[in-house]
């Protein structure tokens, strides 16, 4: 079986329509699917890193900082957990994996943080789509890589949102705590 998982559903729909001209049939609640191609998508971040209580739970209290996990965790997002499960379950029994995140560092995080969490083994491929004409859908389905020639965008879309977190968990927990202490609430 190969997976499509774009990184939003309006590109899973191009790359269905690029496929199969009755690809609306081919519509379900998680994916398009038509023999053993399976078009899904994610919705932006399926995957969350894991908020402070996660590392300790004396990180629950906002005094307590700074945070430096040395084992970083991730985890689907609430609201995104049922798309994340239906992808979790294909990718089970799924040969070929086609990476359709947007081409940038973001795109590149978004799909292959999913492949890592659930410990994707399989081939996975990557398709850099810039626009959804059919000029455009042709060169990308023409150029399809190895995904792992994008190992360092996707190293540096996971350096980026590390350190967002330090930044914006440390600096929150340093404001408050500096607040309190000058009778802030």
């Amino acid at each position: 079986m190969i997976v499509y998982i774009a990184e939003k559903p309006d590109i899973a729909t191009a790359i269905a329509s690029y496929l199969w001209n009755d690809y609306a049939q081919c519509r379900n609640k998680h994916c398009y699917q038509k023999c053993d191609v399976i078009v899904t998508w994610a919705f932006g971040h399926i995957m969350m890193t894991a908020m402070p209580e996660a590392y300790g739970k004396e990180y629950a209290d906002f005094a307590n900082y700074p945070i430096f996990p040395t084992r970083w965790k991730k985890l689907p997002s609430p609201s995104t957990k049922d798309q994340f499960e239906y992808i979790r379950s294909i990718l089970k029994k799924t040969d070929i994996v086609v990476n359709g995140g947007d081409p940038d560092r973001e795109g590149q995080l978004l799909i292959d943080e999913i492949l890592d969490f659930v410990g994707y083994q399989g081939e996975v491929r990557r398709i850099l789509i810039n626009a959804k004409d059919t000029d455009s859908m042709r060169r990308a389905f023409d150029n399809i890589v190895p995904n792992e020639e994008f190992r360092s965008l996707y190293q540096a879309g996971m350096a980026r949102e590390r350190a967002d977190w330090l930044v914006g968990i440390n600096l929150s927990r340093a404001y408050t705590a500096s607040a309190r202490k000058c009778g802030g609430g």
